[in-house]
């Protein structure tokens, strides 16, 4: 193909070497553009060329070869190399070279490990270096994860400001990141079982007055009158001791047994309201050694006390004077006085005893000394 180049030709009518065509005019003298046969032989070649080279046959009765030529060629292209609009680029070959190609591998890369808005499951670490790094929120509040300087805390905002508001007054909880010392501010309520390896209250020295008010392990637990409260609960096999209370009455050592079905305590050691110290049944000491010597035990202790029968003692007569003492561990009972005849009763025939027996460890024994 080429353009038009005969004499009559408008030199240069679309730019330098882009000659085009004129119709030429009579007043003026000027000629149309005339056409040489090697313009419409390259015409001809072009036009035929195209039709051909779609596999279609030259037909001088049809008219529209070249249109169908042209959808032939294009059409084929884009059956065979062409992006769809339809396919949303499924039909790229290669779909990562194309990424890389476009510059975008990077960007992929991180969006094909991104976690989603609506929910994914992570299997690296999360890391933020924000001060305030998570909030979970409502209208009414939310809840922020703030470090700050070595701890990290966890505050709620003010009401109404969940989504948006800044941390609140409150520190409810506290995580020392140097030491692991947990703090909690604003008290703990536990439903569940807790296990602790060592526990303890900050309380405080004072007088005895002073008790009353410092901090103590079980300090909440106020008990109604005429209640009962466990403090302490230990379960065996067959029963449960407690260390408890009953209302306002007595407060002490309890134990009963699992197969009670009534009120009441199988066994008991409490002091009551009175200061008084009371066991339901007997203390028994393991060693009898550990009792000082202001008691007795059941087998050293007089149980019971009585005298024999009476003993009379006869001097042998009244001509002389006469002394008598009663034997060890023995007691005067009386004395015989006689009438001597001359108006008096002076004189002393003789006098009773008896012996003391004391009743010890089962057996009565005399007193003796």
């Amino acid at each position: 193909m080429h353009r038009i180049d005969t004499p009559t030709a408008v030199k240069d009518k679309f730019g330098p070497g882009k000659n085009g065509f004129t119709d030429g005019n009579i007043r003026t003298g000027r000629h149309a553009t005339w056409l040489n046969s090697a313009m419409w032989d390259a015409l001809q070649e072009e036009i035929c060329g195209v039709i051909e080279k779609a596999g279609i046959e030259l037909n001088k009765e049809e008219h529209d070869q070249l249109y169908k030529a042209i959808l032939l060629l294009v059409g084929g292209a884009i059956n065979e190399e062409a992006l769809l609009i339809k396919n949303n680029l499924s039909d790229v070959e290669d779909s990562d070279e194309a990424v890389e190609n476009l510059g975008l591998k990077p960007t992929v890369d991180k969006a094909k490990n991104a976690v989603q808005r609506d929910g994914d499951t992570m299997t690296g670490e999360l890391k933020i270096r924000g001060v305030n790094a998570l909030r979970i929120f409502n209208e009414a509040f939310g809840l922020i994860f703030r470090r700050s300087e070595e701890c990290l805390h966890l505050i709620p905002t003010r009401e109404n400001q969940g989504e948006s508001g800044d941390i609140g007054p409150l520190r409810p909880f506290t995580l020392n990141l140097r030491t692991g010392r947990i703090t909690m501010g604003h008290g703990l309520d536990v439903t569940e079982d807790v296990f602790a390896g060592r526990f303890a209250i900050n309380s405080s020295n004072g007088t005895w007055i002073q008790m009353r008010d410092n901090n103590v392990i079980f300090g909440k637990n106020r008990i109604n009158t005429d209640a009962a409260q466990a403090l302490l609960r230990q379960d065996h096999a067959d029963r449960k001791y407690f260390l408890a209370g009953l209302g306002n009455k007595q407060f002490g050592i309890y134990m009963i047994n699992n197969s009670r079905t009534d009120n009441g305590t199988d066994g008991q050691a409490y002091m009551d309201d009175a200061g008084n110290w009371r066991c339901g049944r007997q203390v028994i000491p393991s060693d009898y050694g550990n009792f000082d010597a202001r008691y007795q035990t059941k087998t050293g202790g007089v149980q019971n006390f009585q005298y024999t029968s009476e003993v009379f003692y006869n001097p042998g007569g009244n001509e002389h004077s006469w002394t008598f003492r009663a034997p060890s561990g023995c007691v005067l009972s009386g004395i015989n006085v006689q009438d001597t005849g001359r108006n008096s009763a002076d004189n002393i025939g003789g006098v009773y005893y008896k012996q003391a027996q004391i009743y010890i460890n089962g057996a009565w024994r005399s007193v003796s000394g």
